[in-house]
């Protein structure tokens, strides 16, 4: 899986970035533990130069549909941040 992502680099596919796609990814991806999901959400700035400027906007988009919520919990899922692991490692092991 890795390797068919690194050999697409370079090139746009924001049809992967949509609900479905996401939900699908969660639902095969993320197991027992945590998992990291890495994206770039934002908004086009015309200082920022980025081959990544059009998917940013459909991240964000995805990230915030309101179907979001119940497929995170459908799938067992919560959402933390960074700052809140080291405390909760314990208790995942």
């Amino acid at each position: 899986m890795v390797r068919s992502v690194l050999d697409r680099a370079g090139e746009s596919h924001p049809e992967q970035l949509a609900v479905e796609s996401l939900e699908r990814m969660l639902a095969s991806g993320a197991g027992i533990g945590i998992t990291e999901l890495i994206c770039h959400p934002g908004y086009r700035d015309r200082r920022l130069v980025s081959s990544y400027l059009a998917e940013r906007e459909v991240e964000i988009t995805t990230l915030c549909d309101p179907r979001m919520p119940a497929i995170l919990e459908a799938l067992g899922l919560a959402l933390t941040r960074h700052g809140v692991l080291g405390r909760n490692e314990a208790s995942l092991s």
